[in-house]
């Protein structure tokens, strides 16, 4: 038999069969969400963000800057308990450091330090430039809001992933466009506090105990249907997962102070995981 040879024509057809059938139709489904997604975001900027307005994402910010202009983690914003439990701990009352560097004793240190690493990649002087007409900082719209709404976005794509593995695509699709049309979302992403941030390393390191679940205890097959795989053993993959877990829950205690009740349930949800399972390493 002779070479098929490839003619214009068959290429022509092979492209918009990948276009309307194969992998081209799920990259433009792809494109146009994504398309989607950051419109919403340039529109509910452009229409409701005007500087931010809320008292823990401003000292927030500003310790952000102070970190990323090599201050250390220091206020502004001087409190009469920090300033009790400095001198508590040896601090003179007119010491100077009380005032000039004065650290912080309130706020968690993750987000603004992540921040701060955020604020290092702008053009020298910007971190503090302010817009006269629009009243805000550029850090605030140029770093701030998009760091919180690829938070979003990151939340948005992790319920599709989740809700498709545990009940189907049509159930992902509703509850991911749920997310990216909520206006309370939304408002979280433009008001400069850690909430998105938050949302979405506690998604992950649920979505980790999960996959690890998923791995050791297989759901068992529905009546008339072939047996599923054999539980597993303990491996070094599910071991990682927990870990990579507990990180990222100890990320989130380090993001907001009360994340430290979800130990609870998520201890219990480690042990009934590991429950009767042999370490196979």
């Amino acid at each position: 038999m002779g070479r098929a040879t490839t003619t214009p024509e068959t290429s022509v057809q092979t492209a918009v069969f990948q276009i309307e059938m194969g992998a081209g139709r799920k990259i433009i489904q792809w494109g146009l969400l994504i398309l989607l997604a950051v419109v919403i975001g340039v529109i509910y900027t452009a229409g409701q963000f005007h500087g931010l307005n809320k008292r823990e994402s401003i000292d927030m910010a500003q310790l952000a800057r102070n970190l990323a202009q090599h201050e250390g983690f220091t206020t502004h914003v001087i409190r009469p308990l920090s300033l009790w439990k400095l001198e508590d701990h040896g601090w003179a009352k007119n010491d100077p450091r009380l005032i000039t560097h004065h650290p912080d004793l309130t706020n968690p240190p993750l987000y603004p330090l992540v921040l701060a690493g955020l604020f290092k990649l702008m053009p020298a002087g910007d971190t503090s430039k302010y817009d006269m007409g629009e009243h805000f900082y550029y850090p605030e719209r140029w770093v701030i809001v998009p760091f919180d709404q690829i938070c979003l976005y990151g939340c948005v794509f992790l319920v599709f992933v989740w809700g498709k593995r545990v009940f189907g695509r049509r159930v992902a699709i509703t509850a991911s466009l749920l997310m990216l049309f909520s206006d309370t979302l939304w408002s979280y992403s433009i008001s400069g506090l850690p909430t998105n941030f938050l949302m979405l390393l506690f998604l992950l390191s649920t979505y980790c105990l999960f996959v690890a679940d998923s791995r050791l205890n297989p759901p068992e097959p529905a009546e008339g249907e072939a047996a599923g795989v054999a539980p597993a053993g303990v491996t070094v993959a599910v071991v990682g997962l927990v870990v990579a877990s507990a990180v990222l829950l100890g990320l989130c205690f380090l993001t907001r102070y009360l994340t430290a009740f979800f130990l609870v349930p998520m201890a219990i949800y480690v042990a009934r995981i590991f429950r009767q399972r042999a370490a196979v390493m």
